[in-house]
């Protein structure tokens, strides 16, 4: 039994919870199941079995940043300030490294205590250099648990004409072997971005490659479970600014979406929504994971009538991806106003037929019997409706 760092509410899914056990084989199928405890300590069943397997030899890349550092990976870096979630330069998506060398021979320093690479042949990465720059830059691997040096080489001995280009990204591709780097298993290693000089620098996309199948972005898949109001094709909801929820699909392993598009219409084809969002800006979201509720910001909503909604993403390197195609629909219900807690000159027949203005006594209503707020009778004599919410 091991307590979680944040709580989870029913329906959502739990935070990443990582592997800590003794070191794990390629090839091999590994079965796995949990279950939880909920706030009041009651244990819960086991869930069904699921199965997973580690990168075998046809492994195409190995994440090692994009957005932070992927699981196994530490940053030791040192002789320096090194930022994981810069936005000034960004070879893609929404961070990057940011590492300002003071001299001296410091370095961004990823480290993994259990690294396998017989099954990778380079090194990949994205670097933006300042200019103004001091540069000598090397990129090597450390061997922490032998206490070894195994090689270095000169960065820019990798790029076209063996020179960086200042204030653009540059991509460098260094093979393992050139480092001596290749065909370890299971070892304590780490990888250092050397400078001698003081030096502003960004790196992104750090990953090892397969040579001839380097990583490459797909666009992301239809959106799957969509919810209305946290249901699947509610109907007669009440809440006339609805919110919104899809599972991001991308089959690009922790691909992350940030931007969405969703278009609703009474009409299943879509022809001519009666809301289109536009691409807008969505809190980020791993591939797999629901978003987080996304609101209604159209016009106003009929009543009985079945509205049909579809939605898209954009990954975090800016691709499109395919609208959802399951049946996404809902109905909003009647408004209806209690009468019961109301002063005669708040009731339903003498206010207008605006749902905007219904859902507003609604509330009132609601919280007034919630003891929330003083009484009906307490705000009787004000002035008119808009005065005490002003006052309150």
């Amino acid at each position: 039994k091991t307590a979680l760092s944040s709580s989870t509410p029913e329906g959502e899914r739990s935070e990443e919870i990582s592997y800590s056990g003794s070191a794990l084989a390629s090839s091999t199928t590994y079965y796995w199941r949990i279950k939880f405890w909920d706030d009041s300590d009651t244990e819960g069943s086991w869930s069904t079995s699921s199965t997973f397997s580690l990168l075998g030899s046809s492994a195409e890349s190995l994440l090692i940043y994009d957005e932070a550092m992927a699981s196994g990976w530490n940053n030791w870096s040192y002789g320096g300030t090194f930022t994981e979630d810069s936005t000034e330069q960004v070879s893609s998506g929404t961070y990057s490294i940011k590492a300002i060398y003071t001299g001296s021979y410091g370095a961004l320093y990823p480290r993994n205590g259990n690294l396998t690479t017989a099954v990778y042949d380079n090194v990949e990465f994205d670097m933006y250099i300042d200019s103004g720059s001091s540069l000598s830059l090397v990129f090597g691997a450390y061997d922490d648990g032998n206490a070894t040096n195994l090689g270095y080489v000169a960065m820019e001995d990798y790029l076209p004409g063996n020179v960086f280009t200042l204030d653009e990204w540059n991509t460098v591709i260094i093979p393992l072997a050139d480092i001596n780097a290749d065909n370890l298993t299971n070892e304590d290693i780490g990888f250092y971005f050397e400078s001698a000089n003081a030096a502003t620098v960004f790196f992104d996309n750090i990953q090892l490659t397969t040579t001839g199948t380097t990583s490459t972005n797909t666009a992301p898949v239809a959106p799957t479970s969509l919810q209305t109001e946290g249901q699947t094709n509610p109907s007669d909801i009440t809440d006339i600014l609805p919110e919104f929820s899809a599972v991001y699909n991308d089959e690009n392993g922790g691909d992350i979406a940030n931007d969405y598009r969703i278009q609703m219409d009474n009409d299943s084809s879509f022809t001519s929504p009666i809301w289109d969002s536009g691409k807008s800006p969505m809190l980020s979201t791993v591939a797999g994971y629901r978003t987080k509720e996304i609101s209604y910001s159209g016009s106003n909503l009929a009543t009985s009538t079945t509205y049909y909604w579809r939605i898209k993403f954009w990954d975090s390197e800016d691709v499109e991806g395919l609208w959802s195609t399951e049946t996404a629909i809902f109905s909003v219900a009647d408004y209806e106003i209690p009468e019961n807690n109301l002063p005669a000159d708040l009731r339903l027949n003498n206010i207008s037929n605006d749902p905007a203005q219904k859902i507003l006594f609604n509330l009132v209503n609601s919280l007034t019997a919630s003891g929330s707020i003083p009484s009906v009778d307490a705000i009787r004599d004000t002035a008119s409706l808009a005065t005490f919410l002003g006052n309150t």
